[in-house]
């Protein structure tokens, strides 16, 4: 049996990704040093938005 084929003519693009980055260190308490291991990560939104909330924290 014949059918139509179809093609998929619009296609998603997203250079920065589709979901909102995650703070690594969120449950750790101020001041605690963590060491994390990141397995198949496609890009570095979560590392970058750590980083950037942990430099808004005080120095110790």
């Amino acid at each position: 049996m014949l059918t139509p084929a179809l093609i998929n003519i619009q296609s998603f693009f997203y250079p920065i990704g589709n979901t909102p980055a995650i703070s690594l260190t969120q449950s750790l308490p101020p001041g605690d040093l963590a060491n994390i291991l990141l397995l198949g990560c496609g890009d570095v939104r979560n590392i970058l938005f750590t980083v950037h909330n942990d430099s808004k924290l005080p120095p110790v």
